[in-house]
């Protein structure tokens, strides 16, 4: 979840300012969650085509989405 928040404005980062961005994760815990995140289709390596950008982004906002909704519904009243 931290990756995709530090990752939500659509920008791309290098591996070192998404580990400053998102603090206190290992390289090897960041790597499994790229990993992750590559194999669910939400994240992707390099330059993309304009309407692939829009994709990842578009996918990246409904999970960020999801989760939300999963959190408020888990959170106390």
């Amino acid at each position: 979840m931290r990756v995709l928040w530090a990752l939500k404005d659509g920008h791309p980062q290098t591996f070192r300012l998404l580990q400053d961005s998102i603090g206190h994760i290992t390289p090897n815990t960041l790597n499994t969650r790229i990993k992750e995140l590559r194999a669910a289709g939400l994240l992707s390596h390099g330059h993309q085509p304009d309407q692939g950008q829009r994709q990842q982004r578009h996918k990246l906002k409904k999970a960020l989405s999801a989760a939300r909704r999963l959190s408020a519904a888990n959170s106390p009243p």
